[in-house]
């Protein structure tokens, strides 16, 4: 076997891994991307109904609030699941 055949078979496997290793980072960022915004979700959720359930006017005026901020989070995450959907199809 030539000795740079074996050298260049050495790097193939090397940037292989390489690939293997961002493709493994750019899944658990997701993942845990996808967990924070989960978590989140539910205490924008407990807090507007805690506010929504004390009855002032005050009150409501913060859970409007807090729920348009809930409405910008998930407009947010659903472009953020779309643009990871069409770069996982694209591998």
């Amino acid at each position: 076997m030539n000795p740079l055949s074996s050298i260049l078979d050495i790097i193939k496997y090397a940037l292989k891994a390489v690939y293997a290793y961002l493709d493994l980072k750019k899944e658990t960022f997701y993942f845990e991307a996808e967990k924070q915004y989960l978590k989140e979700k539910e205490e924008l959720r407990n807090e507007i109904d805690s506010l929504r359930n004390e009855g002032t006017v005050a009150a409501s005026d913060l859970a409007d609030a807090k729920f348009m901020r809930l409405q910008e989070v998930d407009r947010s995450w659903k472009l953020v699941s779309a643009a990871y959907s069409l770069n996982k199809s694209g591998d």
